[in-house]
């Protein structure tokens, strides 16, 4: 009975929404029935027709009084209510469309900034992978530093045994899956189109439960060892683009310098595991040829069983641990061997995925949220400050209001109501920024080579995220105009068009936060301005421009290692020779080129301490314009045989010699616990960068590329040219064509290698500089505002003072007198929030101290020339009041 009670209510309410013009009608007609026959029965009594229809009327309580209590009775009155304050909410932005169109902007641009930045936040954090039951996904890792031996890939947690040694002994996972990050090469010949790939374990796709578009993927029998090329699974994105998104691709071979059969393509939505990436093919582990003891490149992901938390894997894991240690340990030496056994285990949620790029961007982000948060309140400020203005000059609507018999209730709601159309209005508009803003920012944290992928399409979290907002800030910038309507007086009211003084403190603190928040905002974007010009501007020890980057790959089996080494010295003469080469070398690695060698060493003088390293050819100094401070370059002397030497920078000199290194030798130790190498020092080279820009004068010693035994099957050279890159890079291609013509090559510009190397900070010094310019507009117009609405509401006052003597400059000074203080407020304020917020950006600034009081000043002095500027226009409007017109206004 309850429920059929609750549904005729529901049913009956629905229905007074939908037909409320009907039985508005309806009752209507009833009403004037009941009138009518009242007013016949009191004139069959003799009392006159028209005292007849007084009384009747008299008797009803009102046609129009009792039509509004049997409104109420259907219990939608609220909602009427609501929708008649809306349709009047509308016409009133249709009569003020420059007010309309300044709130909705002011919103669109906090609401659509703050919804951008979710985004991003979302898709690298919170948005879970597009697989089957992401939230069992599982990440091991390892913990500690026992990691000596090759690293390769983004994603480095496990060797394979390791891995294959966790798979075997582990007891909380009904699944687990191992990839490695890497990238293939998809021309057979001349210059390389690389694509992001995987190396996947058999399992990996059937523990996510990805089931293929086409074909088939990858499954157990295709990860065993001897799989030679073994098969390929491609993604959607890459069938689209090299193969027309033909059915037929099942079967044929990959394209490039490892062929392989295509057995398969990935669903659409699918882009790998690893967030910020996609993935273009999927081979298996087994075609990799790595399975080294001490070579780390695999991550591993398990699906829980039901019952089991990641605290208890944890748990369990930590158990078996010491055995699957002792099991893979590769042939360290003891200290080494001891940091592998100290290593500790953890289970991580990955429902997520995994991803570095959610370590390096997710401070800078968060910190972009609150900036952008904070324009938001400029934007609210502003709105709360029009809502002010048009609150105190609809004053006499308010009072006509409440001397007609409306209540205070009704005002108030229907001051919310408009404050939340606006902002209902200004996130809509606010969707559309955030699409433009949030796509915008991955190409800033992108180079040409490396591409950041990240699924920003609208779901319920952007949209529930962006509706929290709009909630927010109409009840922020909402609840102050409505009190203010709310105690609007039906006696008394000030004539129509009177601005009145009412709110204009409350108005001026507003501004005053306005400046506050602003001067925060500025602050912080010359912080890191200058810290992107700092990096900038760092002496590198380098003449990065003109200066081209050649790898040149070789196949394994046309070049095996006991040719390179005569094969190479061919090919460094022939590129030596090339049109326009001013100087050539070649080298392991570049200044911030993404390959890296890291080893321990001991000086003549028993100090143990690590040091990067780089193995180059003569002429490497030279050509990369890194000055020889001492001693003397390397020769094709050095060669194999030879006796071993090295070249330190100045920063390794200084710190682990009191005089002159030449001469000193020092030792590389063997990770078995052989020998080791030992080297003498024969130069000294000024410091330049290695892996990061941030890096204080990093120690880099050198060693001559023709003294390492493992000659690698690529060679990689720097090339100083008097010829543009497009004529260089065509010169060598033609070059290593001829030589091999299976070789491949890839192309990089050293000056855009040490640009890509400030991506962070380029992104920071952006969108912080667009952020401060917005809370700088913001803060503007409504100082702007807060001068103009004083001079109206002073009209007459000025006017007297005008009458009496006062001069058009004296006018204008008062005004900006008044005015100052408000800034002078503000401004203090915004020093004080600005000095305090910069502790917590010391460690994302370079170079510039994060609480540096000339930046402060500066920024401090652009926001007071700004404000001056904006208030000098209504101050001087103030002094060309007519006097005997204001009077006439009163």
């Amino acid at each position: 009975m309850a429920l059929d009670r609750l549904w005729t209510i529901v049913r009956l309410r629905v229905r007074s929404l939908l037909k409320g013009t009907a039985l508005d009608a309806e009752l209507d007609e009833e009403l004037r029935y009941h009138v009518d026959r009242q007013t016949d029965e009191l004139v069959s009594q003799g009392v006159s027709p028209g005292e007849a229809r007084t009384m009747a009327l008299r008797a009803i309580g009102g046609i129009e009084r009792r039509k509004d209590e049997m409104r109420d009775q259907r219990g939608v009155s609220l909602v009427e209510d609501v929708g008649r304050d809306l349709r009047f909410g509308l016409r009133q932005l249709r009569r003020q469309p420059g007010f309309a169109v300044t709130a909705i902007v002011s919103l669109a641009l906090g609401i659509g900034a703050n919804t951008a930045i979710f985004q991003l936040l979302s898709a690298l954090s919170l948005r879970t992978l597009p697989v089957r039951a992401p939230s069992e996904l599982t990440e091991v890792r390892l913990t500690g530093d026992g990691r000596d031996g090759r690293q390769s890939g983004r994603n480095r947690q496990v060797s394979l045994p390791q891995y294959r040694e966790i798979l075997a002994r582990q007891q909380a996972f009904s699944s687990m899956l191992a990839f490695g990050d890497t990238r293939f090469n998809l021309s057979p010949h001349g210059e390389i189109r690389t694509v992001d790939g995987l190396w996947v374990s058999g399992s990996f796709f059937e523990t996510l439960g990805v089931r293929p578009l086409v074909g088939r993927l990858i499954g157990p029998d295709d990860d065993r060892p001897g799989c030679g090329e073994g098969v390929a699974v491609i993604s959607y994105a890459l069938w689209q683009r090299d193969f027309g998104g033909r059915a037929d691709v099942v079967g044929q071979l990959l394209p490039g310098d490892s062929p392989a059969p295509i057995i398969g393509v990935t669903p659409q939505e699918f882009f790998g595991v690893e967030v910020g990436r996609q993935f273009g093919v999927a081979r298996p582990i087994c075609a990799s040829g790595f399975g080294a003891n001490d070579h780390w490149w695999l991550a591993a992901i398990g699906r829980l069983k039901p019952g089991w938390t990641r605290a208890q894997a944890t748990a369990q894991l930590s158990q078996v641990l010491p055995d699957i240690q002792r099991t893979t340990m590769p042939n360290y030496r003891p200290e080494l061997a001891h940091n592998y056994m100290t290593m500790g285990v953890e289970a991580v949620d990955a429902s997520a995925g995994v991803s570095p790029l959610r370590a390096s961007y997710q401070r800078p982000l968060g910190i972009l949220m609150i900036i952008s948060g904070l324009v938001l309140v400029m934007a609210s400020v502003n709105l709360a400050n029009l809502l002010l203005a048009r609150a105190a000059a609809r004053r006499h609507e308010f009072a006509l209001c409440l001397a007609l018999g409306g209540t205070r209730r009704r005002l108030v709601q229907q001051a919310l109501t408009e404050s939340a159309l606006v902002a209902v209005l200004g996130a809509a508009v606010a969707v559309g920024v955030a699409i433009v803003f949030s796509q915008s920012i991955p190409p800033l944290m992108s180079t040409r080579s490396d591409r950041i992928y990240l699924d920003l399409e609208l779901d319920w979290r952007i949209f529930a995220f962006t509706a929290a907002v709009a909630v927010a800030t109409s009840l922020v910038v909402g609840i102050a105009p409505a009190l203010r309507a709310g105690k609007a007086s039906a006696i008394g009211a000030p004539a129509r068009g009177s601005a009145g003084n009412d709110g204009l403190r409350l108005r001026r603190g507003l501004v005053a936060l306005q400046l506050a928040i602003t001067l925060m905002l500025l602050f912080a974007g010359l912080l890191f301005l200058r810290t992107f010009r700092n990096l900038s501007l760092e002496e590198k020890g380098l003449g990065e421009r003109g200066v081209l980057i050649a790898s040149v790959f070789f196949s394994e089996e046309r070049l095996p290692p006991e040719r390179r080494l005569a094969t190479y010295a061919d090919l460094d003469e022939r590129v030596r020779t090339l049109e326009g080469v001013v100087s050539s070398a070649a080298a392991f690695t570049t200044p911030l080129g993404g390959s890296y060698w890291e080893s321990d060493f001991v000086s003549d003088t028993n100090v143990r301490e690590m040091s990067y390293g780089n193995r180059v050819s003569p002429g490497y100094f030279a050509t990369l314009g890194t000055p020889l401070v001492a001693g003397r370059d390397f020769s094709d002397a050095d060669g194999p045989g030879a006796p071993a030497v090295a070249i330190v920078n100045e920063s390794l000199a200084k710190g682990f010699w009191s005089g002159s290194p030449l001469g000193h030798r020092f030792t590389q130790p063997s990770d078995s616990g052989g020998p080791g190498v030992q080297f003498e020092v024969v130069g000294v080279v000024r410091d330049q960068p290695y892996e990061d820009l941030r890096q204080p004068h990093p120690h880099i010693l050198f060693i001559p590329l023709a003294q390492e035994p493992d000659q690698k099957e690529y060679r990689r050279y720097v090339i100083r040219s008097s010829r543009s890159p497009a004529q260089m890079m065509a010169a060598m291609t033609a070059a290593v064509d001829e030589f091999d013509p299976t070789a491949g090559i890839r192309y990089a510009l050293l000056d855009t290698q040490v640009g890509d190397g400030m991506l962070q900070e380029r992104l920071m010094a952006r969108l912080s500089a667009v952020f401060g310019a917005v809370a700088l507009l913001l803060a503007v117009v409504g100082l702007y505002g807060i001068v103009s609405y004083t001079v109206a509401s002073r009209r007459a006052e000025i006017g007297v003072r005008v009458a009496l003597g006062a001069s058009g400059a004296r006018i204008v000074r008062t005004i900006l007198g008044d005015i100052g203080r408000t800034m002078a407020a503000g401004l203090v304020a915004g020093g004080l929030l600005a000095l305090a917020a910069g502790r917590g950006l010391a460690s994302l600034v370079y170079g510039v101290s994060s609480t540096d009081v000339m930046t402060l000043s500066a920024a401090a002095a652009v926001l007071a020339g700004a404000g001056l500027l904006a208030a000098m226009w209504p101050a001087r409007r103030a002094a060309a009041i007519d006097p005997v017109a204001a009077l006439r206004e009163t």
